[in-house]
């Protein structure tokens, strides 16, 4: 099988194979034409279907920066929760690539990963053959997939995928991948480099032209978030969605401006993601080498959330209520406008992850509404949140508590950060930052005097 292996790997050193030819002097003929559309002419301005009913939508029109909702579906992230629980034993500490392309430990990349063998079952190949299909390239241009683990505060500081990152004069020096593997990075701690003060060396080997980083659990607003810092781009995990950018500009030079970082997941939460990285070459000896190999078994959790995945997402179930936690919002007075019946004021008194938001309403009825319905309800009594805690992340800055000061008609909610910045703010985004109050100390104690 060595020989095998050996024997494909010269056979295909380059990987190139001449289907991507172009008459373009400026332009790397390993880049496909839909990859040039996508990344390089005109700037991202539209969603784009990428098929399956999915869209490209851009996050940054140039560089072109892409969220694919639903990349994975239901049935893949079971599977996936499936494999990396039977795995769970074979989690590594991540590392990066160095100048010569060896793979070393880095203090700038915290996390642990796990390969999974490429193209081994029906369902990776899939997700491989979807990835690929959106930039059109084969689906042997795709990596083994990577899977990732943050928690603990870990962390992947600023990088780029293409391979080390070195920042002139007083900066620090780099690499990396979507969230994962690639080079060493500069502190994300430290100020951000200018772009001209940037540059990205290639390593040995294959040319990571574009990265999927798909999101496998949702995490709350400003944690474990992905950014871009000199596009002024930060992604929040969303389960099952795919962070999509390419790290070359049309030449096949590195685009410096894709370098970015994974911030910090504080301890009491777990981020786990998925990097899929599409490259110039065929990587069909990893499949060859993963038939060598007994295929993992994906044995499914013996009960429904019991895989980690699957335990993630029953804990984070509410994340998708726009950041704040649910419970912060149960007591909130609103009031809804019921056609020529008039105005009816009520109360959040529950929050189920299926139904939303339950409103007690003073006349008696009872309705189930959602997030977004209930951030657009005036507030019967707005100045019941000053006093409020809050906590609210700011796009390569990191997150801060504070709380709600004041409130005015014409300025909305005043708000004081814990270091010492201040900003008025909307009901609808107070909501979205809301903390849950503290219990009452002492709560209870008049009612058990009382069964006494």
């Amino acid at each position: 099988m060595a020989r095998e292996l050996k024997g494909l790997g010269d056979a295909l050193v380059d990987g190139r194979r001449g289907i991507y030819s172009s008459r373009d002097p400026q332009r790397d003929p390993r880049i496909p034409e839909r990859l040039v559309r996508l990344f390089h002419r005109p700037p991202a301005t539209a969603p784009q279907p990428c098929g399956g009913g999915r869209k490209l939508e851009p996050l940054c029109a140039d560089p072109p920066v892409y969220l694919v909702r639903n990349f994975l579906s239901a049935r893949e992230l079971e599977h996936l929760d499936a494999l990396i629980t039977s795995r769970r034993a074979a989690f590594k500490q991540s590392v990066t690539d160095d100048a010569g392309g060896k793979k070393i430990s880095s203090a700038e990349r915290t996390s642990f990963s796990l390969h999974l063998p490429k193209a081994a079952d029906t369902t990776l190949r899939a997700i491989e053959s979807r990835a690929a299909d959106i930039v059109g390239l084969p689906s042997d241009h795709v990596e083994p997939l990577q899977v990732v683990n943050y928690t603990d505060g870990q962390r992947f500081d600023l990088h780029h995928d293409l391979g080390p990152m070195h920042v002139e004069a007083d900066g620090g020096d780099g690499g990396g991948d979507g969230d994962g593997d690639g080079g060493d990075g500069a502190a994300a701690s430290s100020a951000v480099p200018a772009l001209e003060r940037i540059s990205v060396e290639r390593t040995p080997g294959p040319k990571r032209l574009v990265t999927l980083f798909v999101y496998l659990n949702t995490l709350p607003d400003g944690l474990g978030h992905t950014e871009f810092p000199l596009i002024d781009v930060s992604v929040r995990p969303q389960c099952g969605a795919a962070l999509v950018f390419c790290n070359v500009n049309e030449s096949g030079a590195p685009d410096a401006r894709t370098c970015h970082c994974a911030r910090p997941v504080p301890p009491g939460h777990t981020k786990f993601g998925c990097n899929i990285w599409i490259t110039d070459v065929t990587q069909q000896a990893h499949a060859v080498s993963a038939m060598a190999m007994k295929a993992p078994k994906a044995t499914k959790p013996s009960r429904s959330g019991s895989g980690l995945l699957g335990a993630l997402l029953q804990r984070e179930s509410g994340l998708a209520t726009g950041g704040a936690p649910p419970a912060a919002l149960v007591g909130l007075r609103v009031r809804k406008r019921f056609g020529t019946l008039g105005t009816f004021k009520g109360t959040v008194a529950a929050h189920h992850p299926t139904s939303g938001y339950r409103i007690h309403f003073d006349d008696g009825d009872v309705e189930d509404i959602g997030a977004d319905e209930l951030f657009r309800l005036p507030l019967a009594d707005p100045a019941a949140l000053v006093g409020r805690a809050v906590s609210k992340h700011f796009v390569g800055h990191g997150r801060f508590g504070g709380v709600v000061e004041s409130h005015t008609h014409t300025e909305g909610f005043g708000v004081l950060y814990d270091d010492g910045d201040r900003e008025h703010l909307d009901a609808a985004d107070l909501l979205r930052i809301l903390l849950v109050p503290p219990k009452p100390k002492g709560g209870g104690g008049a009612a058990k005097r009382k069964r006494e």
